[in-house]
């Protein structure tokens, strides 16, 4: 069987447990995946098997589109709700009509630098392996398109977006 499936990821799993599911359930003898999801990430997760695995280089290059809650006023250090507060600032003083202004910042093409907490990898290491050992490396930015951002939600301190980008 050599197929791509479009897995439905629930959270509370890595992109490679649900790789490891599929490829038990199905018998197969190679799998991978094109991207990866956070653990507490779900989604679209493309899931390759045995030939199909071949294809997966040039899925993970297409575009995308996310939807995503954020909590204003705090940082982890992880940079997501999974981590530990390291930083909060009030956020009173800020209005729907700021909010809606900065996230238009990012329309278009802008730089970005890939956080420690993230499955890219450098010189075959992969961030969040070298973080979880508290070490941080120097990564290079990267470009990224971004060619519509909106805001679908706001109850502060919490606001939805979607976003779709390169």
């Amino acid at each position: 069987m050599h197929v791509i499936i479009n897995l439905n990821k629930p959270s509370g799993i890595t992109s490679r447990q649900a790789v490891t599911r599929i490829q038990r359930l199905l018998g197969a003898k190679k799998a991978g995946h094109a991207g990866t999801l956070d653990p507490q990430a779900t989604g679209v997760l493309l899931v390759c098997l045995n030939e199909a695995t071949k294809a997966a280089r040039f899925l993970t290059d297409m575009d995308k589109q996310y939807k995503a809650r954020i909590k204003l006023g705090e940082r982890t250090d992880t940079y997501d709700g999974e981590g530990r507060v390291i930083e909060r600032k009030e956020i009173s003083f800020l209005s729907e009509a700021d909010l809606f202004e900065a996230v238009q910042a990012f329309k278009g093409t802008i730089k970005q630098k890939p956080p420690m907490y993230s499955a890219v990898k450098i010189d075959g290491k992969t961030l969040y392996k070298l973080a979880r050992k508290g070490i941080e490396i120097d990564r290079p930015d990267r470009t990224v398109h971004v060619y519509d951002i909106r805001i679908t939600a706001i109850d502060i301190p919490y606001f939805d977006f979607s976003i779709s980008c390169s």
